[in-house]
């Protein structure tokens, strides 16, 4: 299906929402923070369990930066999402949908702001369908900036993929498993006992804790389904074969938290950058902060954050 190309010639900054439709009548909400005549677009892709509009600070900046920011939100998330869709992506290929979402957006953005370089931004979850869009198809990337990352053992992950499943089987496809969110959210809060809140693993910074639990679409429990996907999309992205699919050309700038569990506390961030380079990947940067916890441009050091991401960005065009 074709899809509208829009006009920027007379604006300077401008702020969009939108829908791109879907071949299966999905239709992919997204925000652009845009800039007429910029250096770089950014291609953000959120993680799991928050939303887009999150990133409304960040994509101000970059646009004094003259650096474009369009963001989707990934299904399951966001407030266009029916409340009884909320942390599901699909009843089948899930994971295979997302990563097709992401592919065709960064394809669109880059029909509406033409011969500019596309820079893909994931961060958690947004981090890991990023790569996989990469393994599929990643033409016309100019560069990847992955926060809140990591890599993970395939024997782990099935491991962990057979308790989904068998959560899967007691609650159905749909079910909310109070016991996959607590050997996954719960046990990453545990490492900063004792714990003000259920979500102190996110960030050192209270008042940004404070508005992601004020937020009706952050923190909720996702579905048996998406997890299943979710780890059965991580199982992928995790061997060395899917990986050398990668484009060695694109540049990767990894910057995490060093108390980030997610990146297993920056173990698992330079595991990632060193199964990159193994593949022949030719530019693998990382960062990692001290003290800082998984959501890095939330963080108490977010200017610092900020400005090393735009740097890269500016570095890499």
């Amino acid at each position: 299906m074709a899809t509208p190309k829009l006009s920027f010639d007379q604006i300077v900054m401008q702020y969009l929402e939108d829908f791109l439709p879907r071949p299966d009548q999905y239709e992919i909400p997204y925000r652009a923070w845009v800039v007429a005549k910029p250096a770089a677009v950014l291609v953000l892709s959120h993680g799991m369990a928050e939303h887009a509009q999150r990133y409304e600070g960040f994509a101000d900046f970059l646009n004094e930066q003259n650096i474009s920011v369009w963001a989707l939100e990934h299904r399951g998330h966001g407030e266009h999402c029916p409340d009884e869709d909320l942390g599901h992506y699909a009843d089948q290929q899930g994971w295979e949908k997302v990563v097709a979402d992401l592919i065709a957006f960064r394809q669109f953005v880059a029909e509406q702001q033409p011969d500019v370089p596309v820079i893909l931004y994931g961060h958690s979850m947004g981090s890991f369908i990023t790569l996989a869009s990469l393994m599929e198809n990643a033409k016309g990337v100019s560069g990847v900036l992955l926060t809140g990352c990591g890599s993970h053992s395939r024997w782990s992950l099935k491991r962990d993929l057979f308790g989904i499943q068998l959560e899967k089987l007691r609650l159905g496809k749909r079910g909310l498993s109070k016991i996959i969110d607590h050997l996954s959210f719960s046990k990453f809060n545990k490492h900063f006992k004792p714990n003000r809140t259920p979500q102190d693993w996110l960030s050192r910074d209270p008042a940004e804790v404070d508005l992601y639990l004020q937020d009706p679409y952050c923190g909720f429990i996702c579905t048996t389904q998406l997890w299943s996907d979710f780890v059965n999309g991580l199982v992928n992205i995790n061997d060395i074969e899917n990986v050398d699919k990668i484009p060695k050309h694109i540049p990767f700038g990894l910057f995490s938290g060093d108390e980030d569990p997610v990146g297993d506390f920056g173990k698992g961030v330079r595991n990632l950058a060193n199964r990159l380079a193994s593949v022949g990947v030719k530019d693998v940067g990382l960062k990692l902060y001290p003290g800082g916890r998984h959501e890095i441009v939330n963080e108490t050091n977010r200017d610092e954050v900020w400005f090393d991401l735009r740097s890269w960005v500016l570095a890499h065009i």
